[in-house]
């Protein structure tokens, strides 16, 4: 039994999140209720605003903590559970939204002989990891979205930003780097969890 008393407030305990983590590594059922507890509303939030269902924010809810539950063992307690339970929430809710689709798709154009359960699934990880992408692309404050925007979409060099947009061309580095650092983290994380 967990030696930690659940509370509404604890998302907010660093501390308390880091020790319920470790024992939901080790196996810890009781760890994982106070996670639920503390963390259930939050995310269904998160995910009703993507979804703007509250029948599909509650079962993308559910399955958000059955990801993590079936994670455990690969959890660093070290990190943030807010971003990977948010992370979780993201993909999930945008496979919801779009696997059904790609799936079809991809049944109607492929061979009889394609293997549906290996190169389908991975063609899904990477249009979910595209979707992701382009999710935090477009949730960048408004001056680093505008940047990397130039560069990755239209791909222009740091001197030809600066001079459309008047800023220093060390601004302009600065900017890619932050992004191209947030984007690193993100993809990482999502094929951390990606289990399709």
């Amino acid at each position: 039994m967990s030696k930690h008393s659940p509370h509404d407030n604890h998302k907010g305990n660093n501390a308390v999140d880091t020790a319920l983590l470790s024992e939901l590594k080790n196996g810890s059922t009781a760890a994982f209720d106070e996670l639920f507890k503390a963390w259930r509303k939050p995310v269904h939030t998160l995910v009703y605003r993507i979804t703007r269902s509250e029948q599909d924010a509650e079962d993308i809810t559910q399955e958000v903590f059955i990801d993590l539950w079936n994670q455990r063992e690969r959890i660093n307690p070290e990190k943030n559970i807010r971003t990977y339970l948010f992370l979780i929430s993201k993909r999930t809710a945008l496979r919801m939204r779009y696997r059904s689709g790609l799936m079809n798709t991809y049944q109607a154009q492929m061979p009889d002989d394609f293997d549906y359960d290996n190169d389908a699934s991975e063609l899904v990880v990477a249009e979910e990891i595209r979707i992701l992408t382009e999710y935090a692309i477009e949730n960048m404050p408004k001056r680093q979205k505008e940047v990397f925007s130039l560069h990755y979409y239209e791909q222009l060099s740091t001197a030809d930003i600066a001079q459309r947009l008047g800023i220093s061309p060390e601004n302009i580095r600065k900017n890619i780097q932050i992004a191209k650092d947030h984007l690193r983290e993100i993809v990482a994380l999502a094929l951390f969890f990606l289990v399709v």
